[in-house]
């Protein structure tokens, strides 16, 4: 590729256009040559790696002197996958990604920016090319070189890499780092003029911090039907592939708009660092009616690729009433595996479960509400709720066959001391969600045609059909109790394939 002459490109050969006299690429190290080639598409020279086999580690490697002045540095790379398919029990570390380490003369590594070799966030699945960047920090004064190292781990399929710049001392975005458990969303901390520390308001003679016995929190004050907002950008770690946003929520006086919309929520999106939304609109957590007390919510979410920065936004939109807000953090999750569905769906019937009680191709991020439990030999997944107002989950993602356009979905659901609340189209009731997206997050049209489980029962089968949207490349699956109490079980998924 043609080298960007308004960068400052420091990493030699980055663009993989100059080759010595055995067509190897000036200034890299390919340990196999079999697996690590230079590939040229209508004129553009690119790196291209190839894996067989889950224990190969196929990569090159190019080391840089850096300045000790230089302590933030922008790696930035267009990476594309093919074929490409994670080890069984993958980690979010596993894929085709850009490893970089700080180095000693000697070549051994330091312990900068957090540890001796870190990497931008791993490619899962196949991608065209696709942009990825990071501000990586080095905060040793014995880093005296970086080494920039290209690689497929875990994995097998074909990746390309190409336009590797390395940039130091870029105009710093002054946005916070996304930290684990967000300290900003504690609203303990105000600005000169009483505001919340860090957070952008859209009215502060309606929005304030407000204290009850010691502790502080986001008041959003509506006397008539309006719109109020607050928001906070976080920039994301490079290195995290799904994160879980909770927060504590409480609302007095409620008079919700005519759509379904129109209520109280925490609201949260990603972004290219700029103005431009990356994936979809993340499903809010949304209160539609007045709370006794405080509800704590929670969402999950997959970090689109592309995406720098998180915004959340507590709001109130075109209703009245009064929401308040404390306690939001974000934390890092385990990535989905993103597995294939298997004839037969073994996932579906959590007969295999790990040492953290995790079943196969699943992953429970809050086991006091969402387990594996167990009857007469059979294992199935629990969800319990004892707050009406609270919502509990579990969620996962499957890949979809790109031969398949229509679907079943048939699985048994059991309910005990079911209570249903107050929400309409069956949005209160216990059941199984499920979502379509394509590569980039993007989900197709809400699914409306629930599996649900309206009151306590014994074992009943439920099975409904969906229409796969024509880009989906996955389906998300949600068990999840939403306005509703008591213990939900699920059991033997299964998926028929109808065209």
């Amino acid at each position: 590729a043609a080298d960007a002459g308004l960068l400052m490109h420091l990493l030699t050969n980055g663009s993989f256009e100059s080759v010595d006299a055995q067509g190897q690429p000036i200034n890299w190290k390919l340990p196999d040559p079999k697996a690590a080639q230079i590939v040229e598409e209508n004129g553009n020279h690119f790196l291209r790696l190839t894996s067989n086999s889950f224990t190969a580690h196929p990569d090159a490697a190019n080391r840089m002197r850096i300045d000790p002045q230089w302590k933030t540095i922008s790696i930035r790379a267009r990476i594309r996958t093919r074929d490409l398919h994670l080890r069984q029990n993958a980690q979010a570390t596993d894929g085709a990604r850009l490893e970089y380490a700080f180095e000693n003369a000697n070549g051994v590594g330091l312990a900068g920016a957090g540890t001796p070799v870190t990497m931008l966030r791993a490619v899962q699945s196949d991608q065209n090319w696709t942009f990825l960047k990071a501000d990586v920090y080095n905060d040793n004064e014995k880093a005296e070189y970086l080494r920039v190292t290209p690689a497929i781990a875990g994995a097998t399929g074909t990746a390309d890499f190409d336009d590797i710049h390395v940039v130091p001392n870029p105009v710093l975005d002054l946005t916070p780092r996304l930290r684990e458990g967000l300290p900003e969303g504690n609203f303990e901390k105000a600005d000169a003029a009483g505001n919340p520390l860090g957070w952008k308001i859209s009215n502060p003679t309606q929005i304030k911090i407000v204290e009850e016995e010691g502790n502080h929190f986001l008041r959003l004050l509506n006397k008539t039907k309006g719109f109020l907002s607050a928001y906070n950008d976080f920039t994301i770690d490079p290195t995290w592939r799904r994160i879980r946003v909770q927060g504590r929520l409480r609302v007095q006086g409620l008079k919700r708009g005519a759509n379904e919309w129109e209520t109280t929520r925490l609201q949260y999106w990603f972004t290219d660092g700029g103005s431009n939304m990356i994936g979809p609109w993340q499903r809010p957590m949304e209160i539609k009616h007045d709370t006794d007390d405080w509800v704590l919510m929670r969402s999950e979410a997959k970090v689109p690729l592309g995406a720098t920065r998180l915004r959340i936004s507590p709001e109130i939109l075109n209703a009245a009433g009064q929401a308040d807000y404390d306690d939001i953090k974000v934390m890092q999750e385990p990535a989905w595996l993103d597995l294939p569905i298997r004839d037969g769906f073994p996932e579906g019937t959590f007969e295999n479960v790990d040492e953290e009680g995790n079943p196969a191709g699943w992953i429970l991020d809050d086991k006091e509400h969402a387990q594996v439990a167990e009857e007469k030999g059979n294992h199935f997944l629990r969800l319990i709720n004892d707050n009406i107002d609270d919502s509990v989950s579990a969620s996962t993602e499957f890949k979809l066959n790109p031969t398949w356009k229509k679907i079943k979905i048939r699985l048994r659901m059991r309910g005990k001391n079911i209570k249903i609340g107050p929400s309409p189209n069956d949005e209160s009731h216990p059941r199984l969600a499920y979502e379509f997206a394509d590569d980039n997050g993007k989900v197709g049209p809400w699914v409306g045609n629930l599996p649900t489980l309206p009151q306590s029962s014994d074992w009943e089968t439920k099975e409904i059909e969906a229409t796969i949207p024509p880009d989906a490349k996955y389906i998300m699956l949600r068990p999840e109790m939403v306005y509703s109490s008591g213990i939900m079980d699920i059991d033997d998924i299964q998926f028929t394939v109808l065209q």
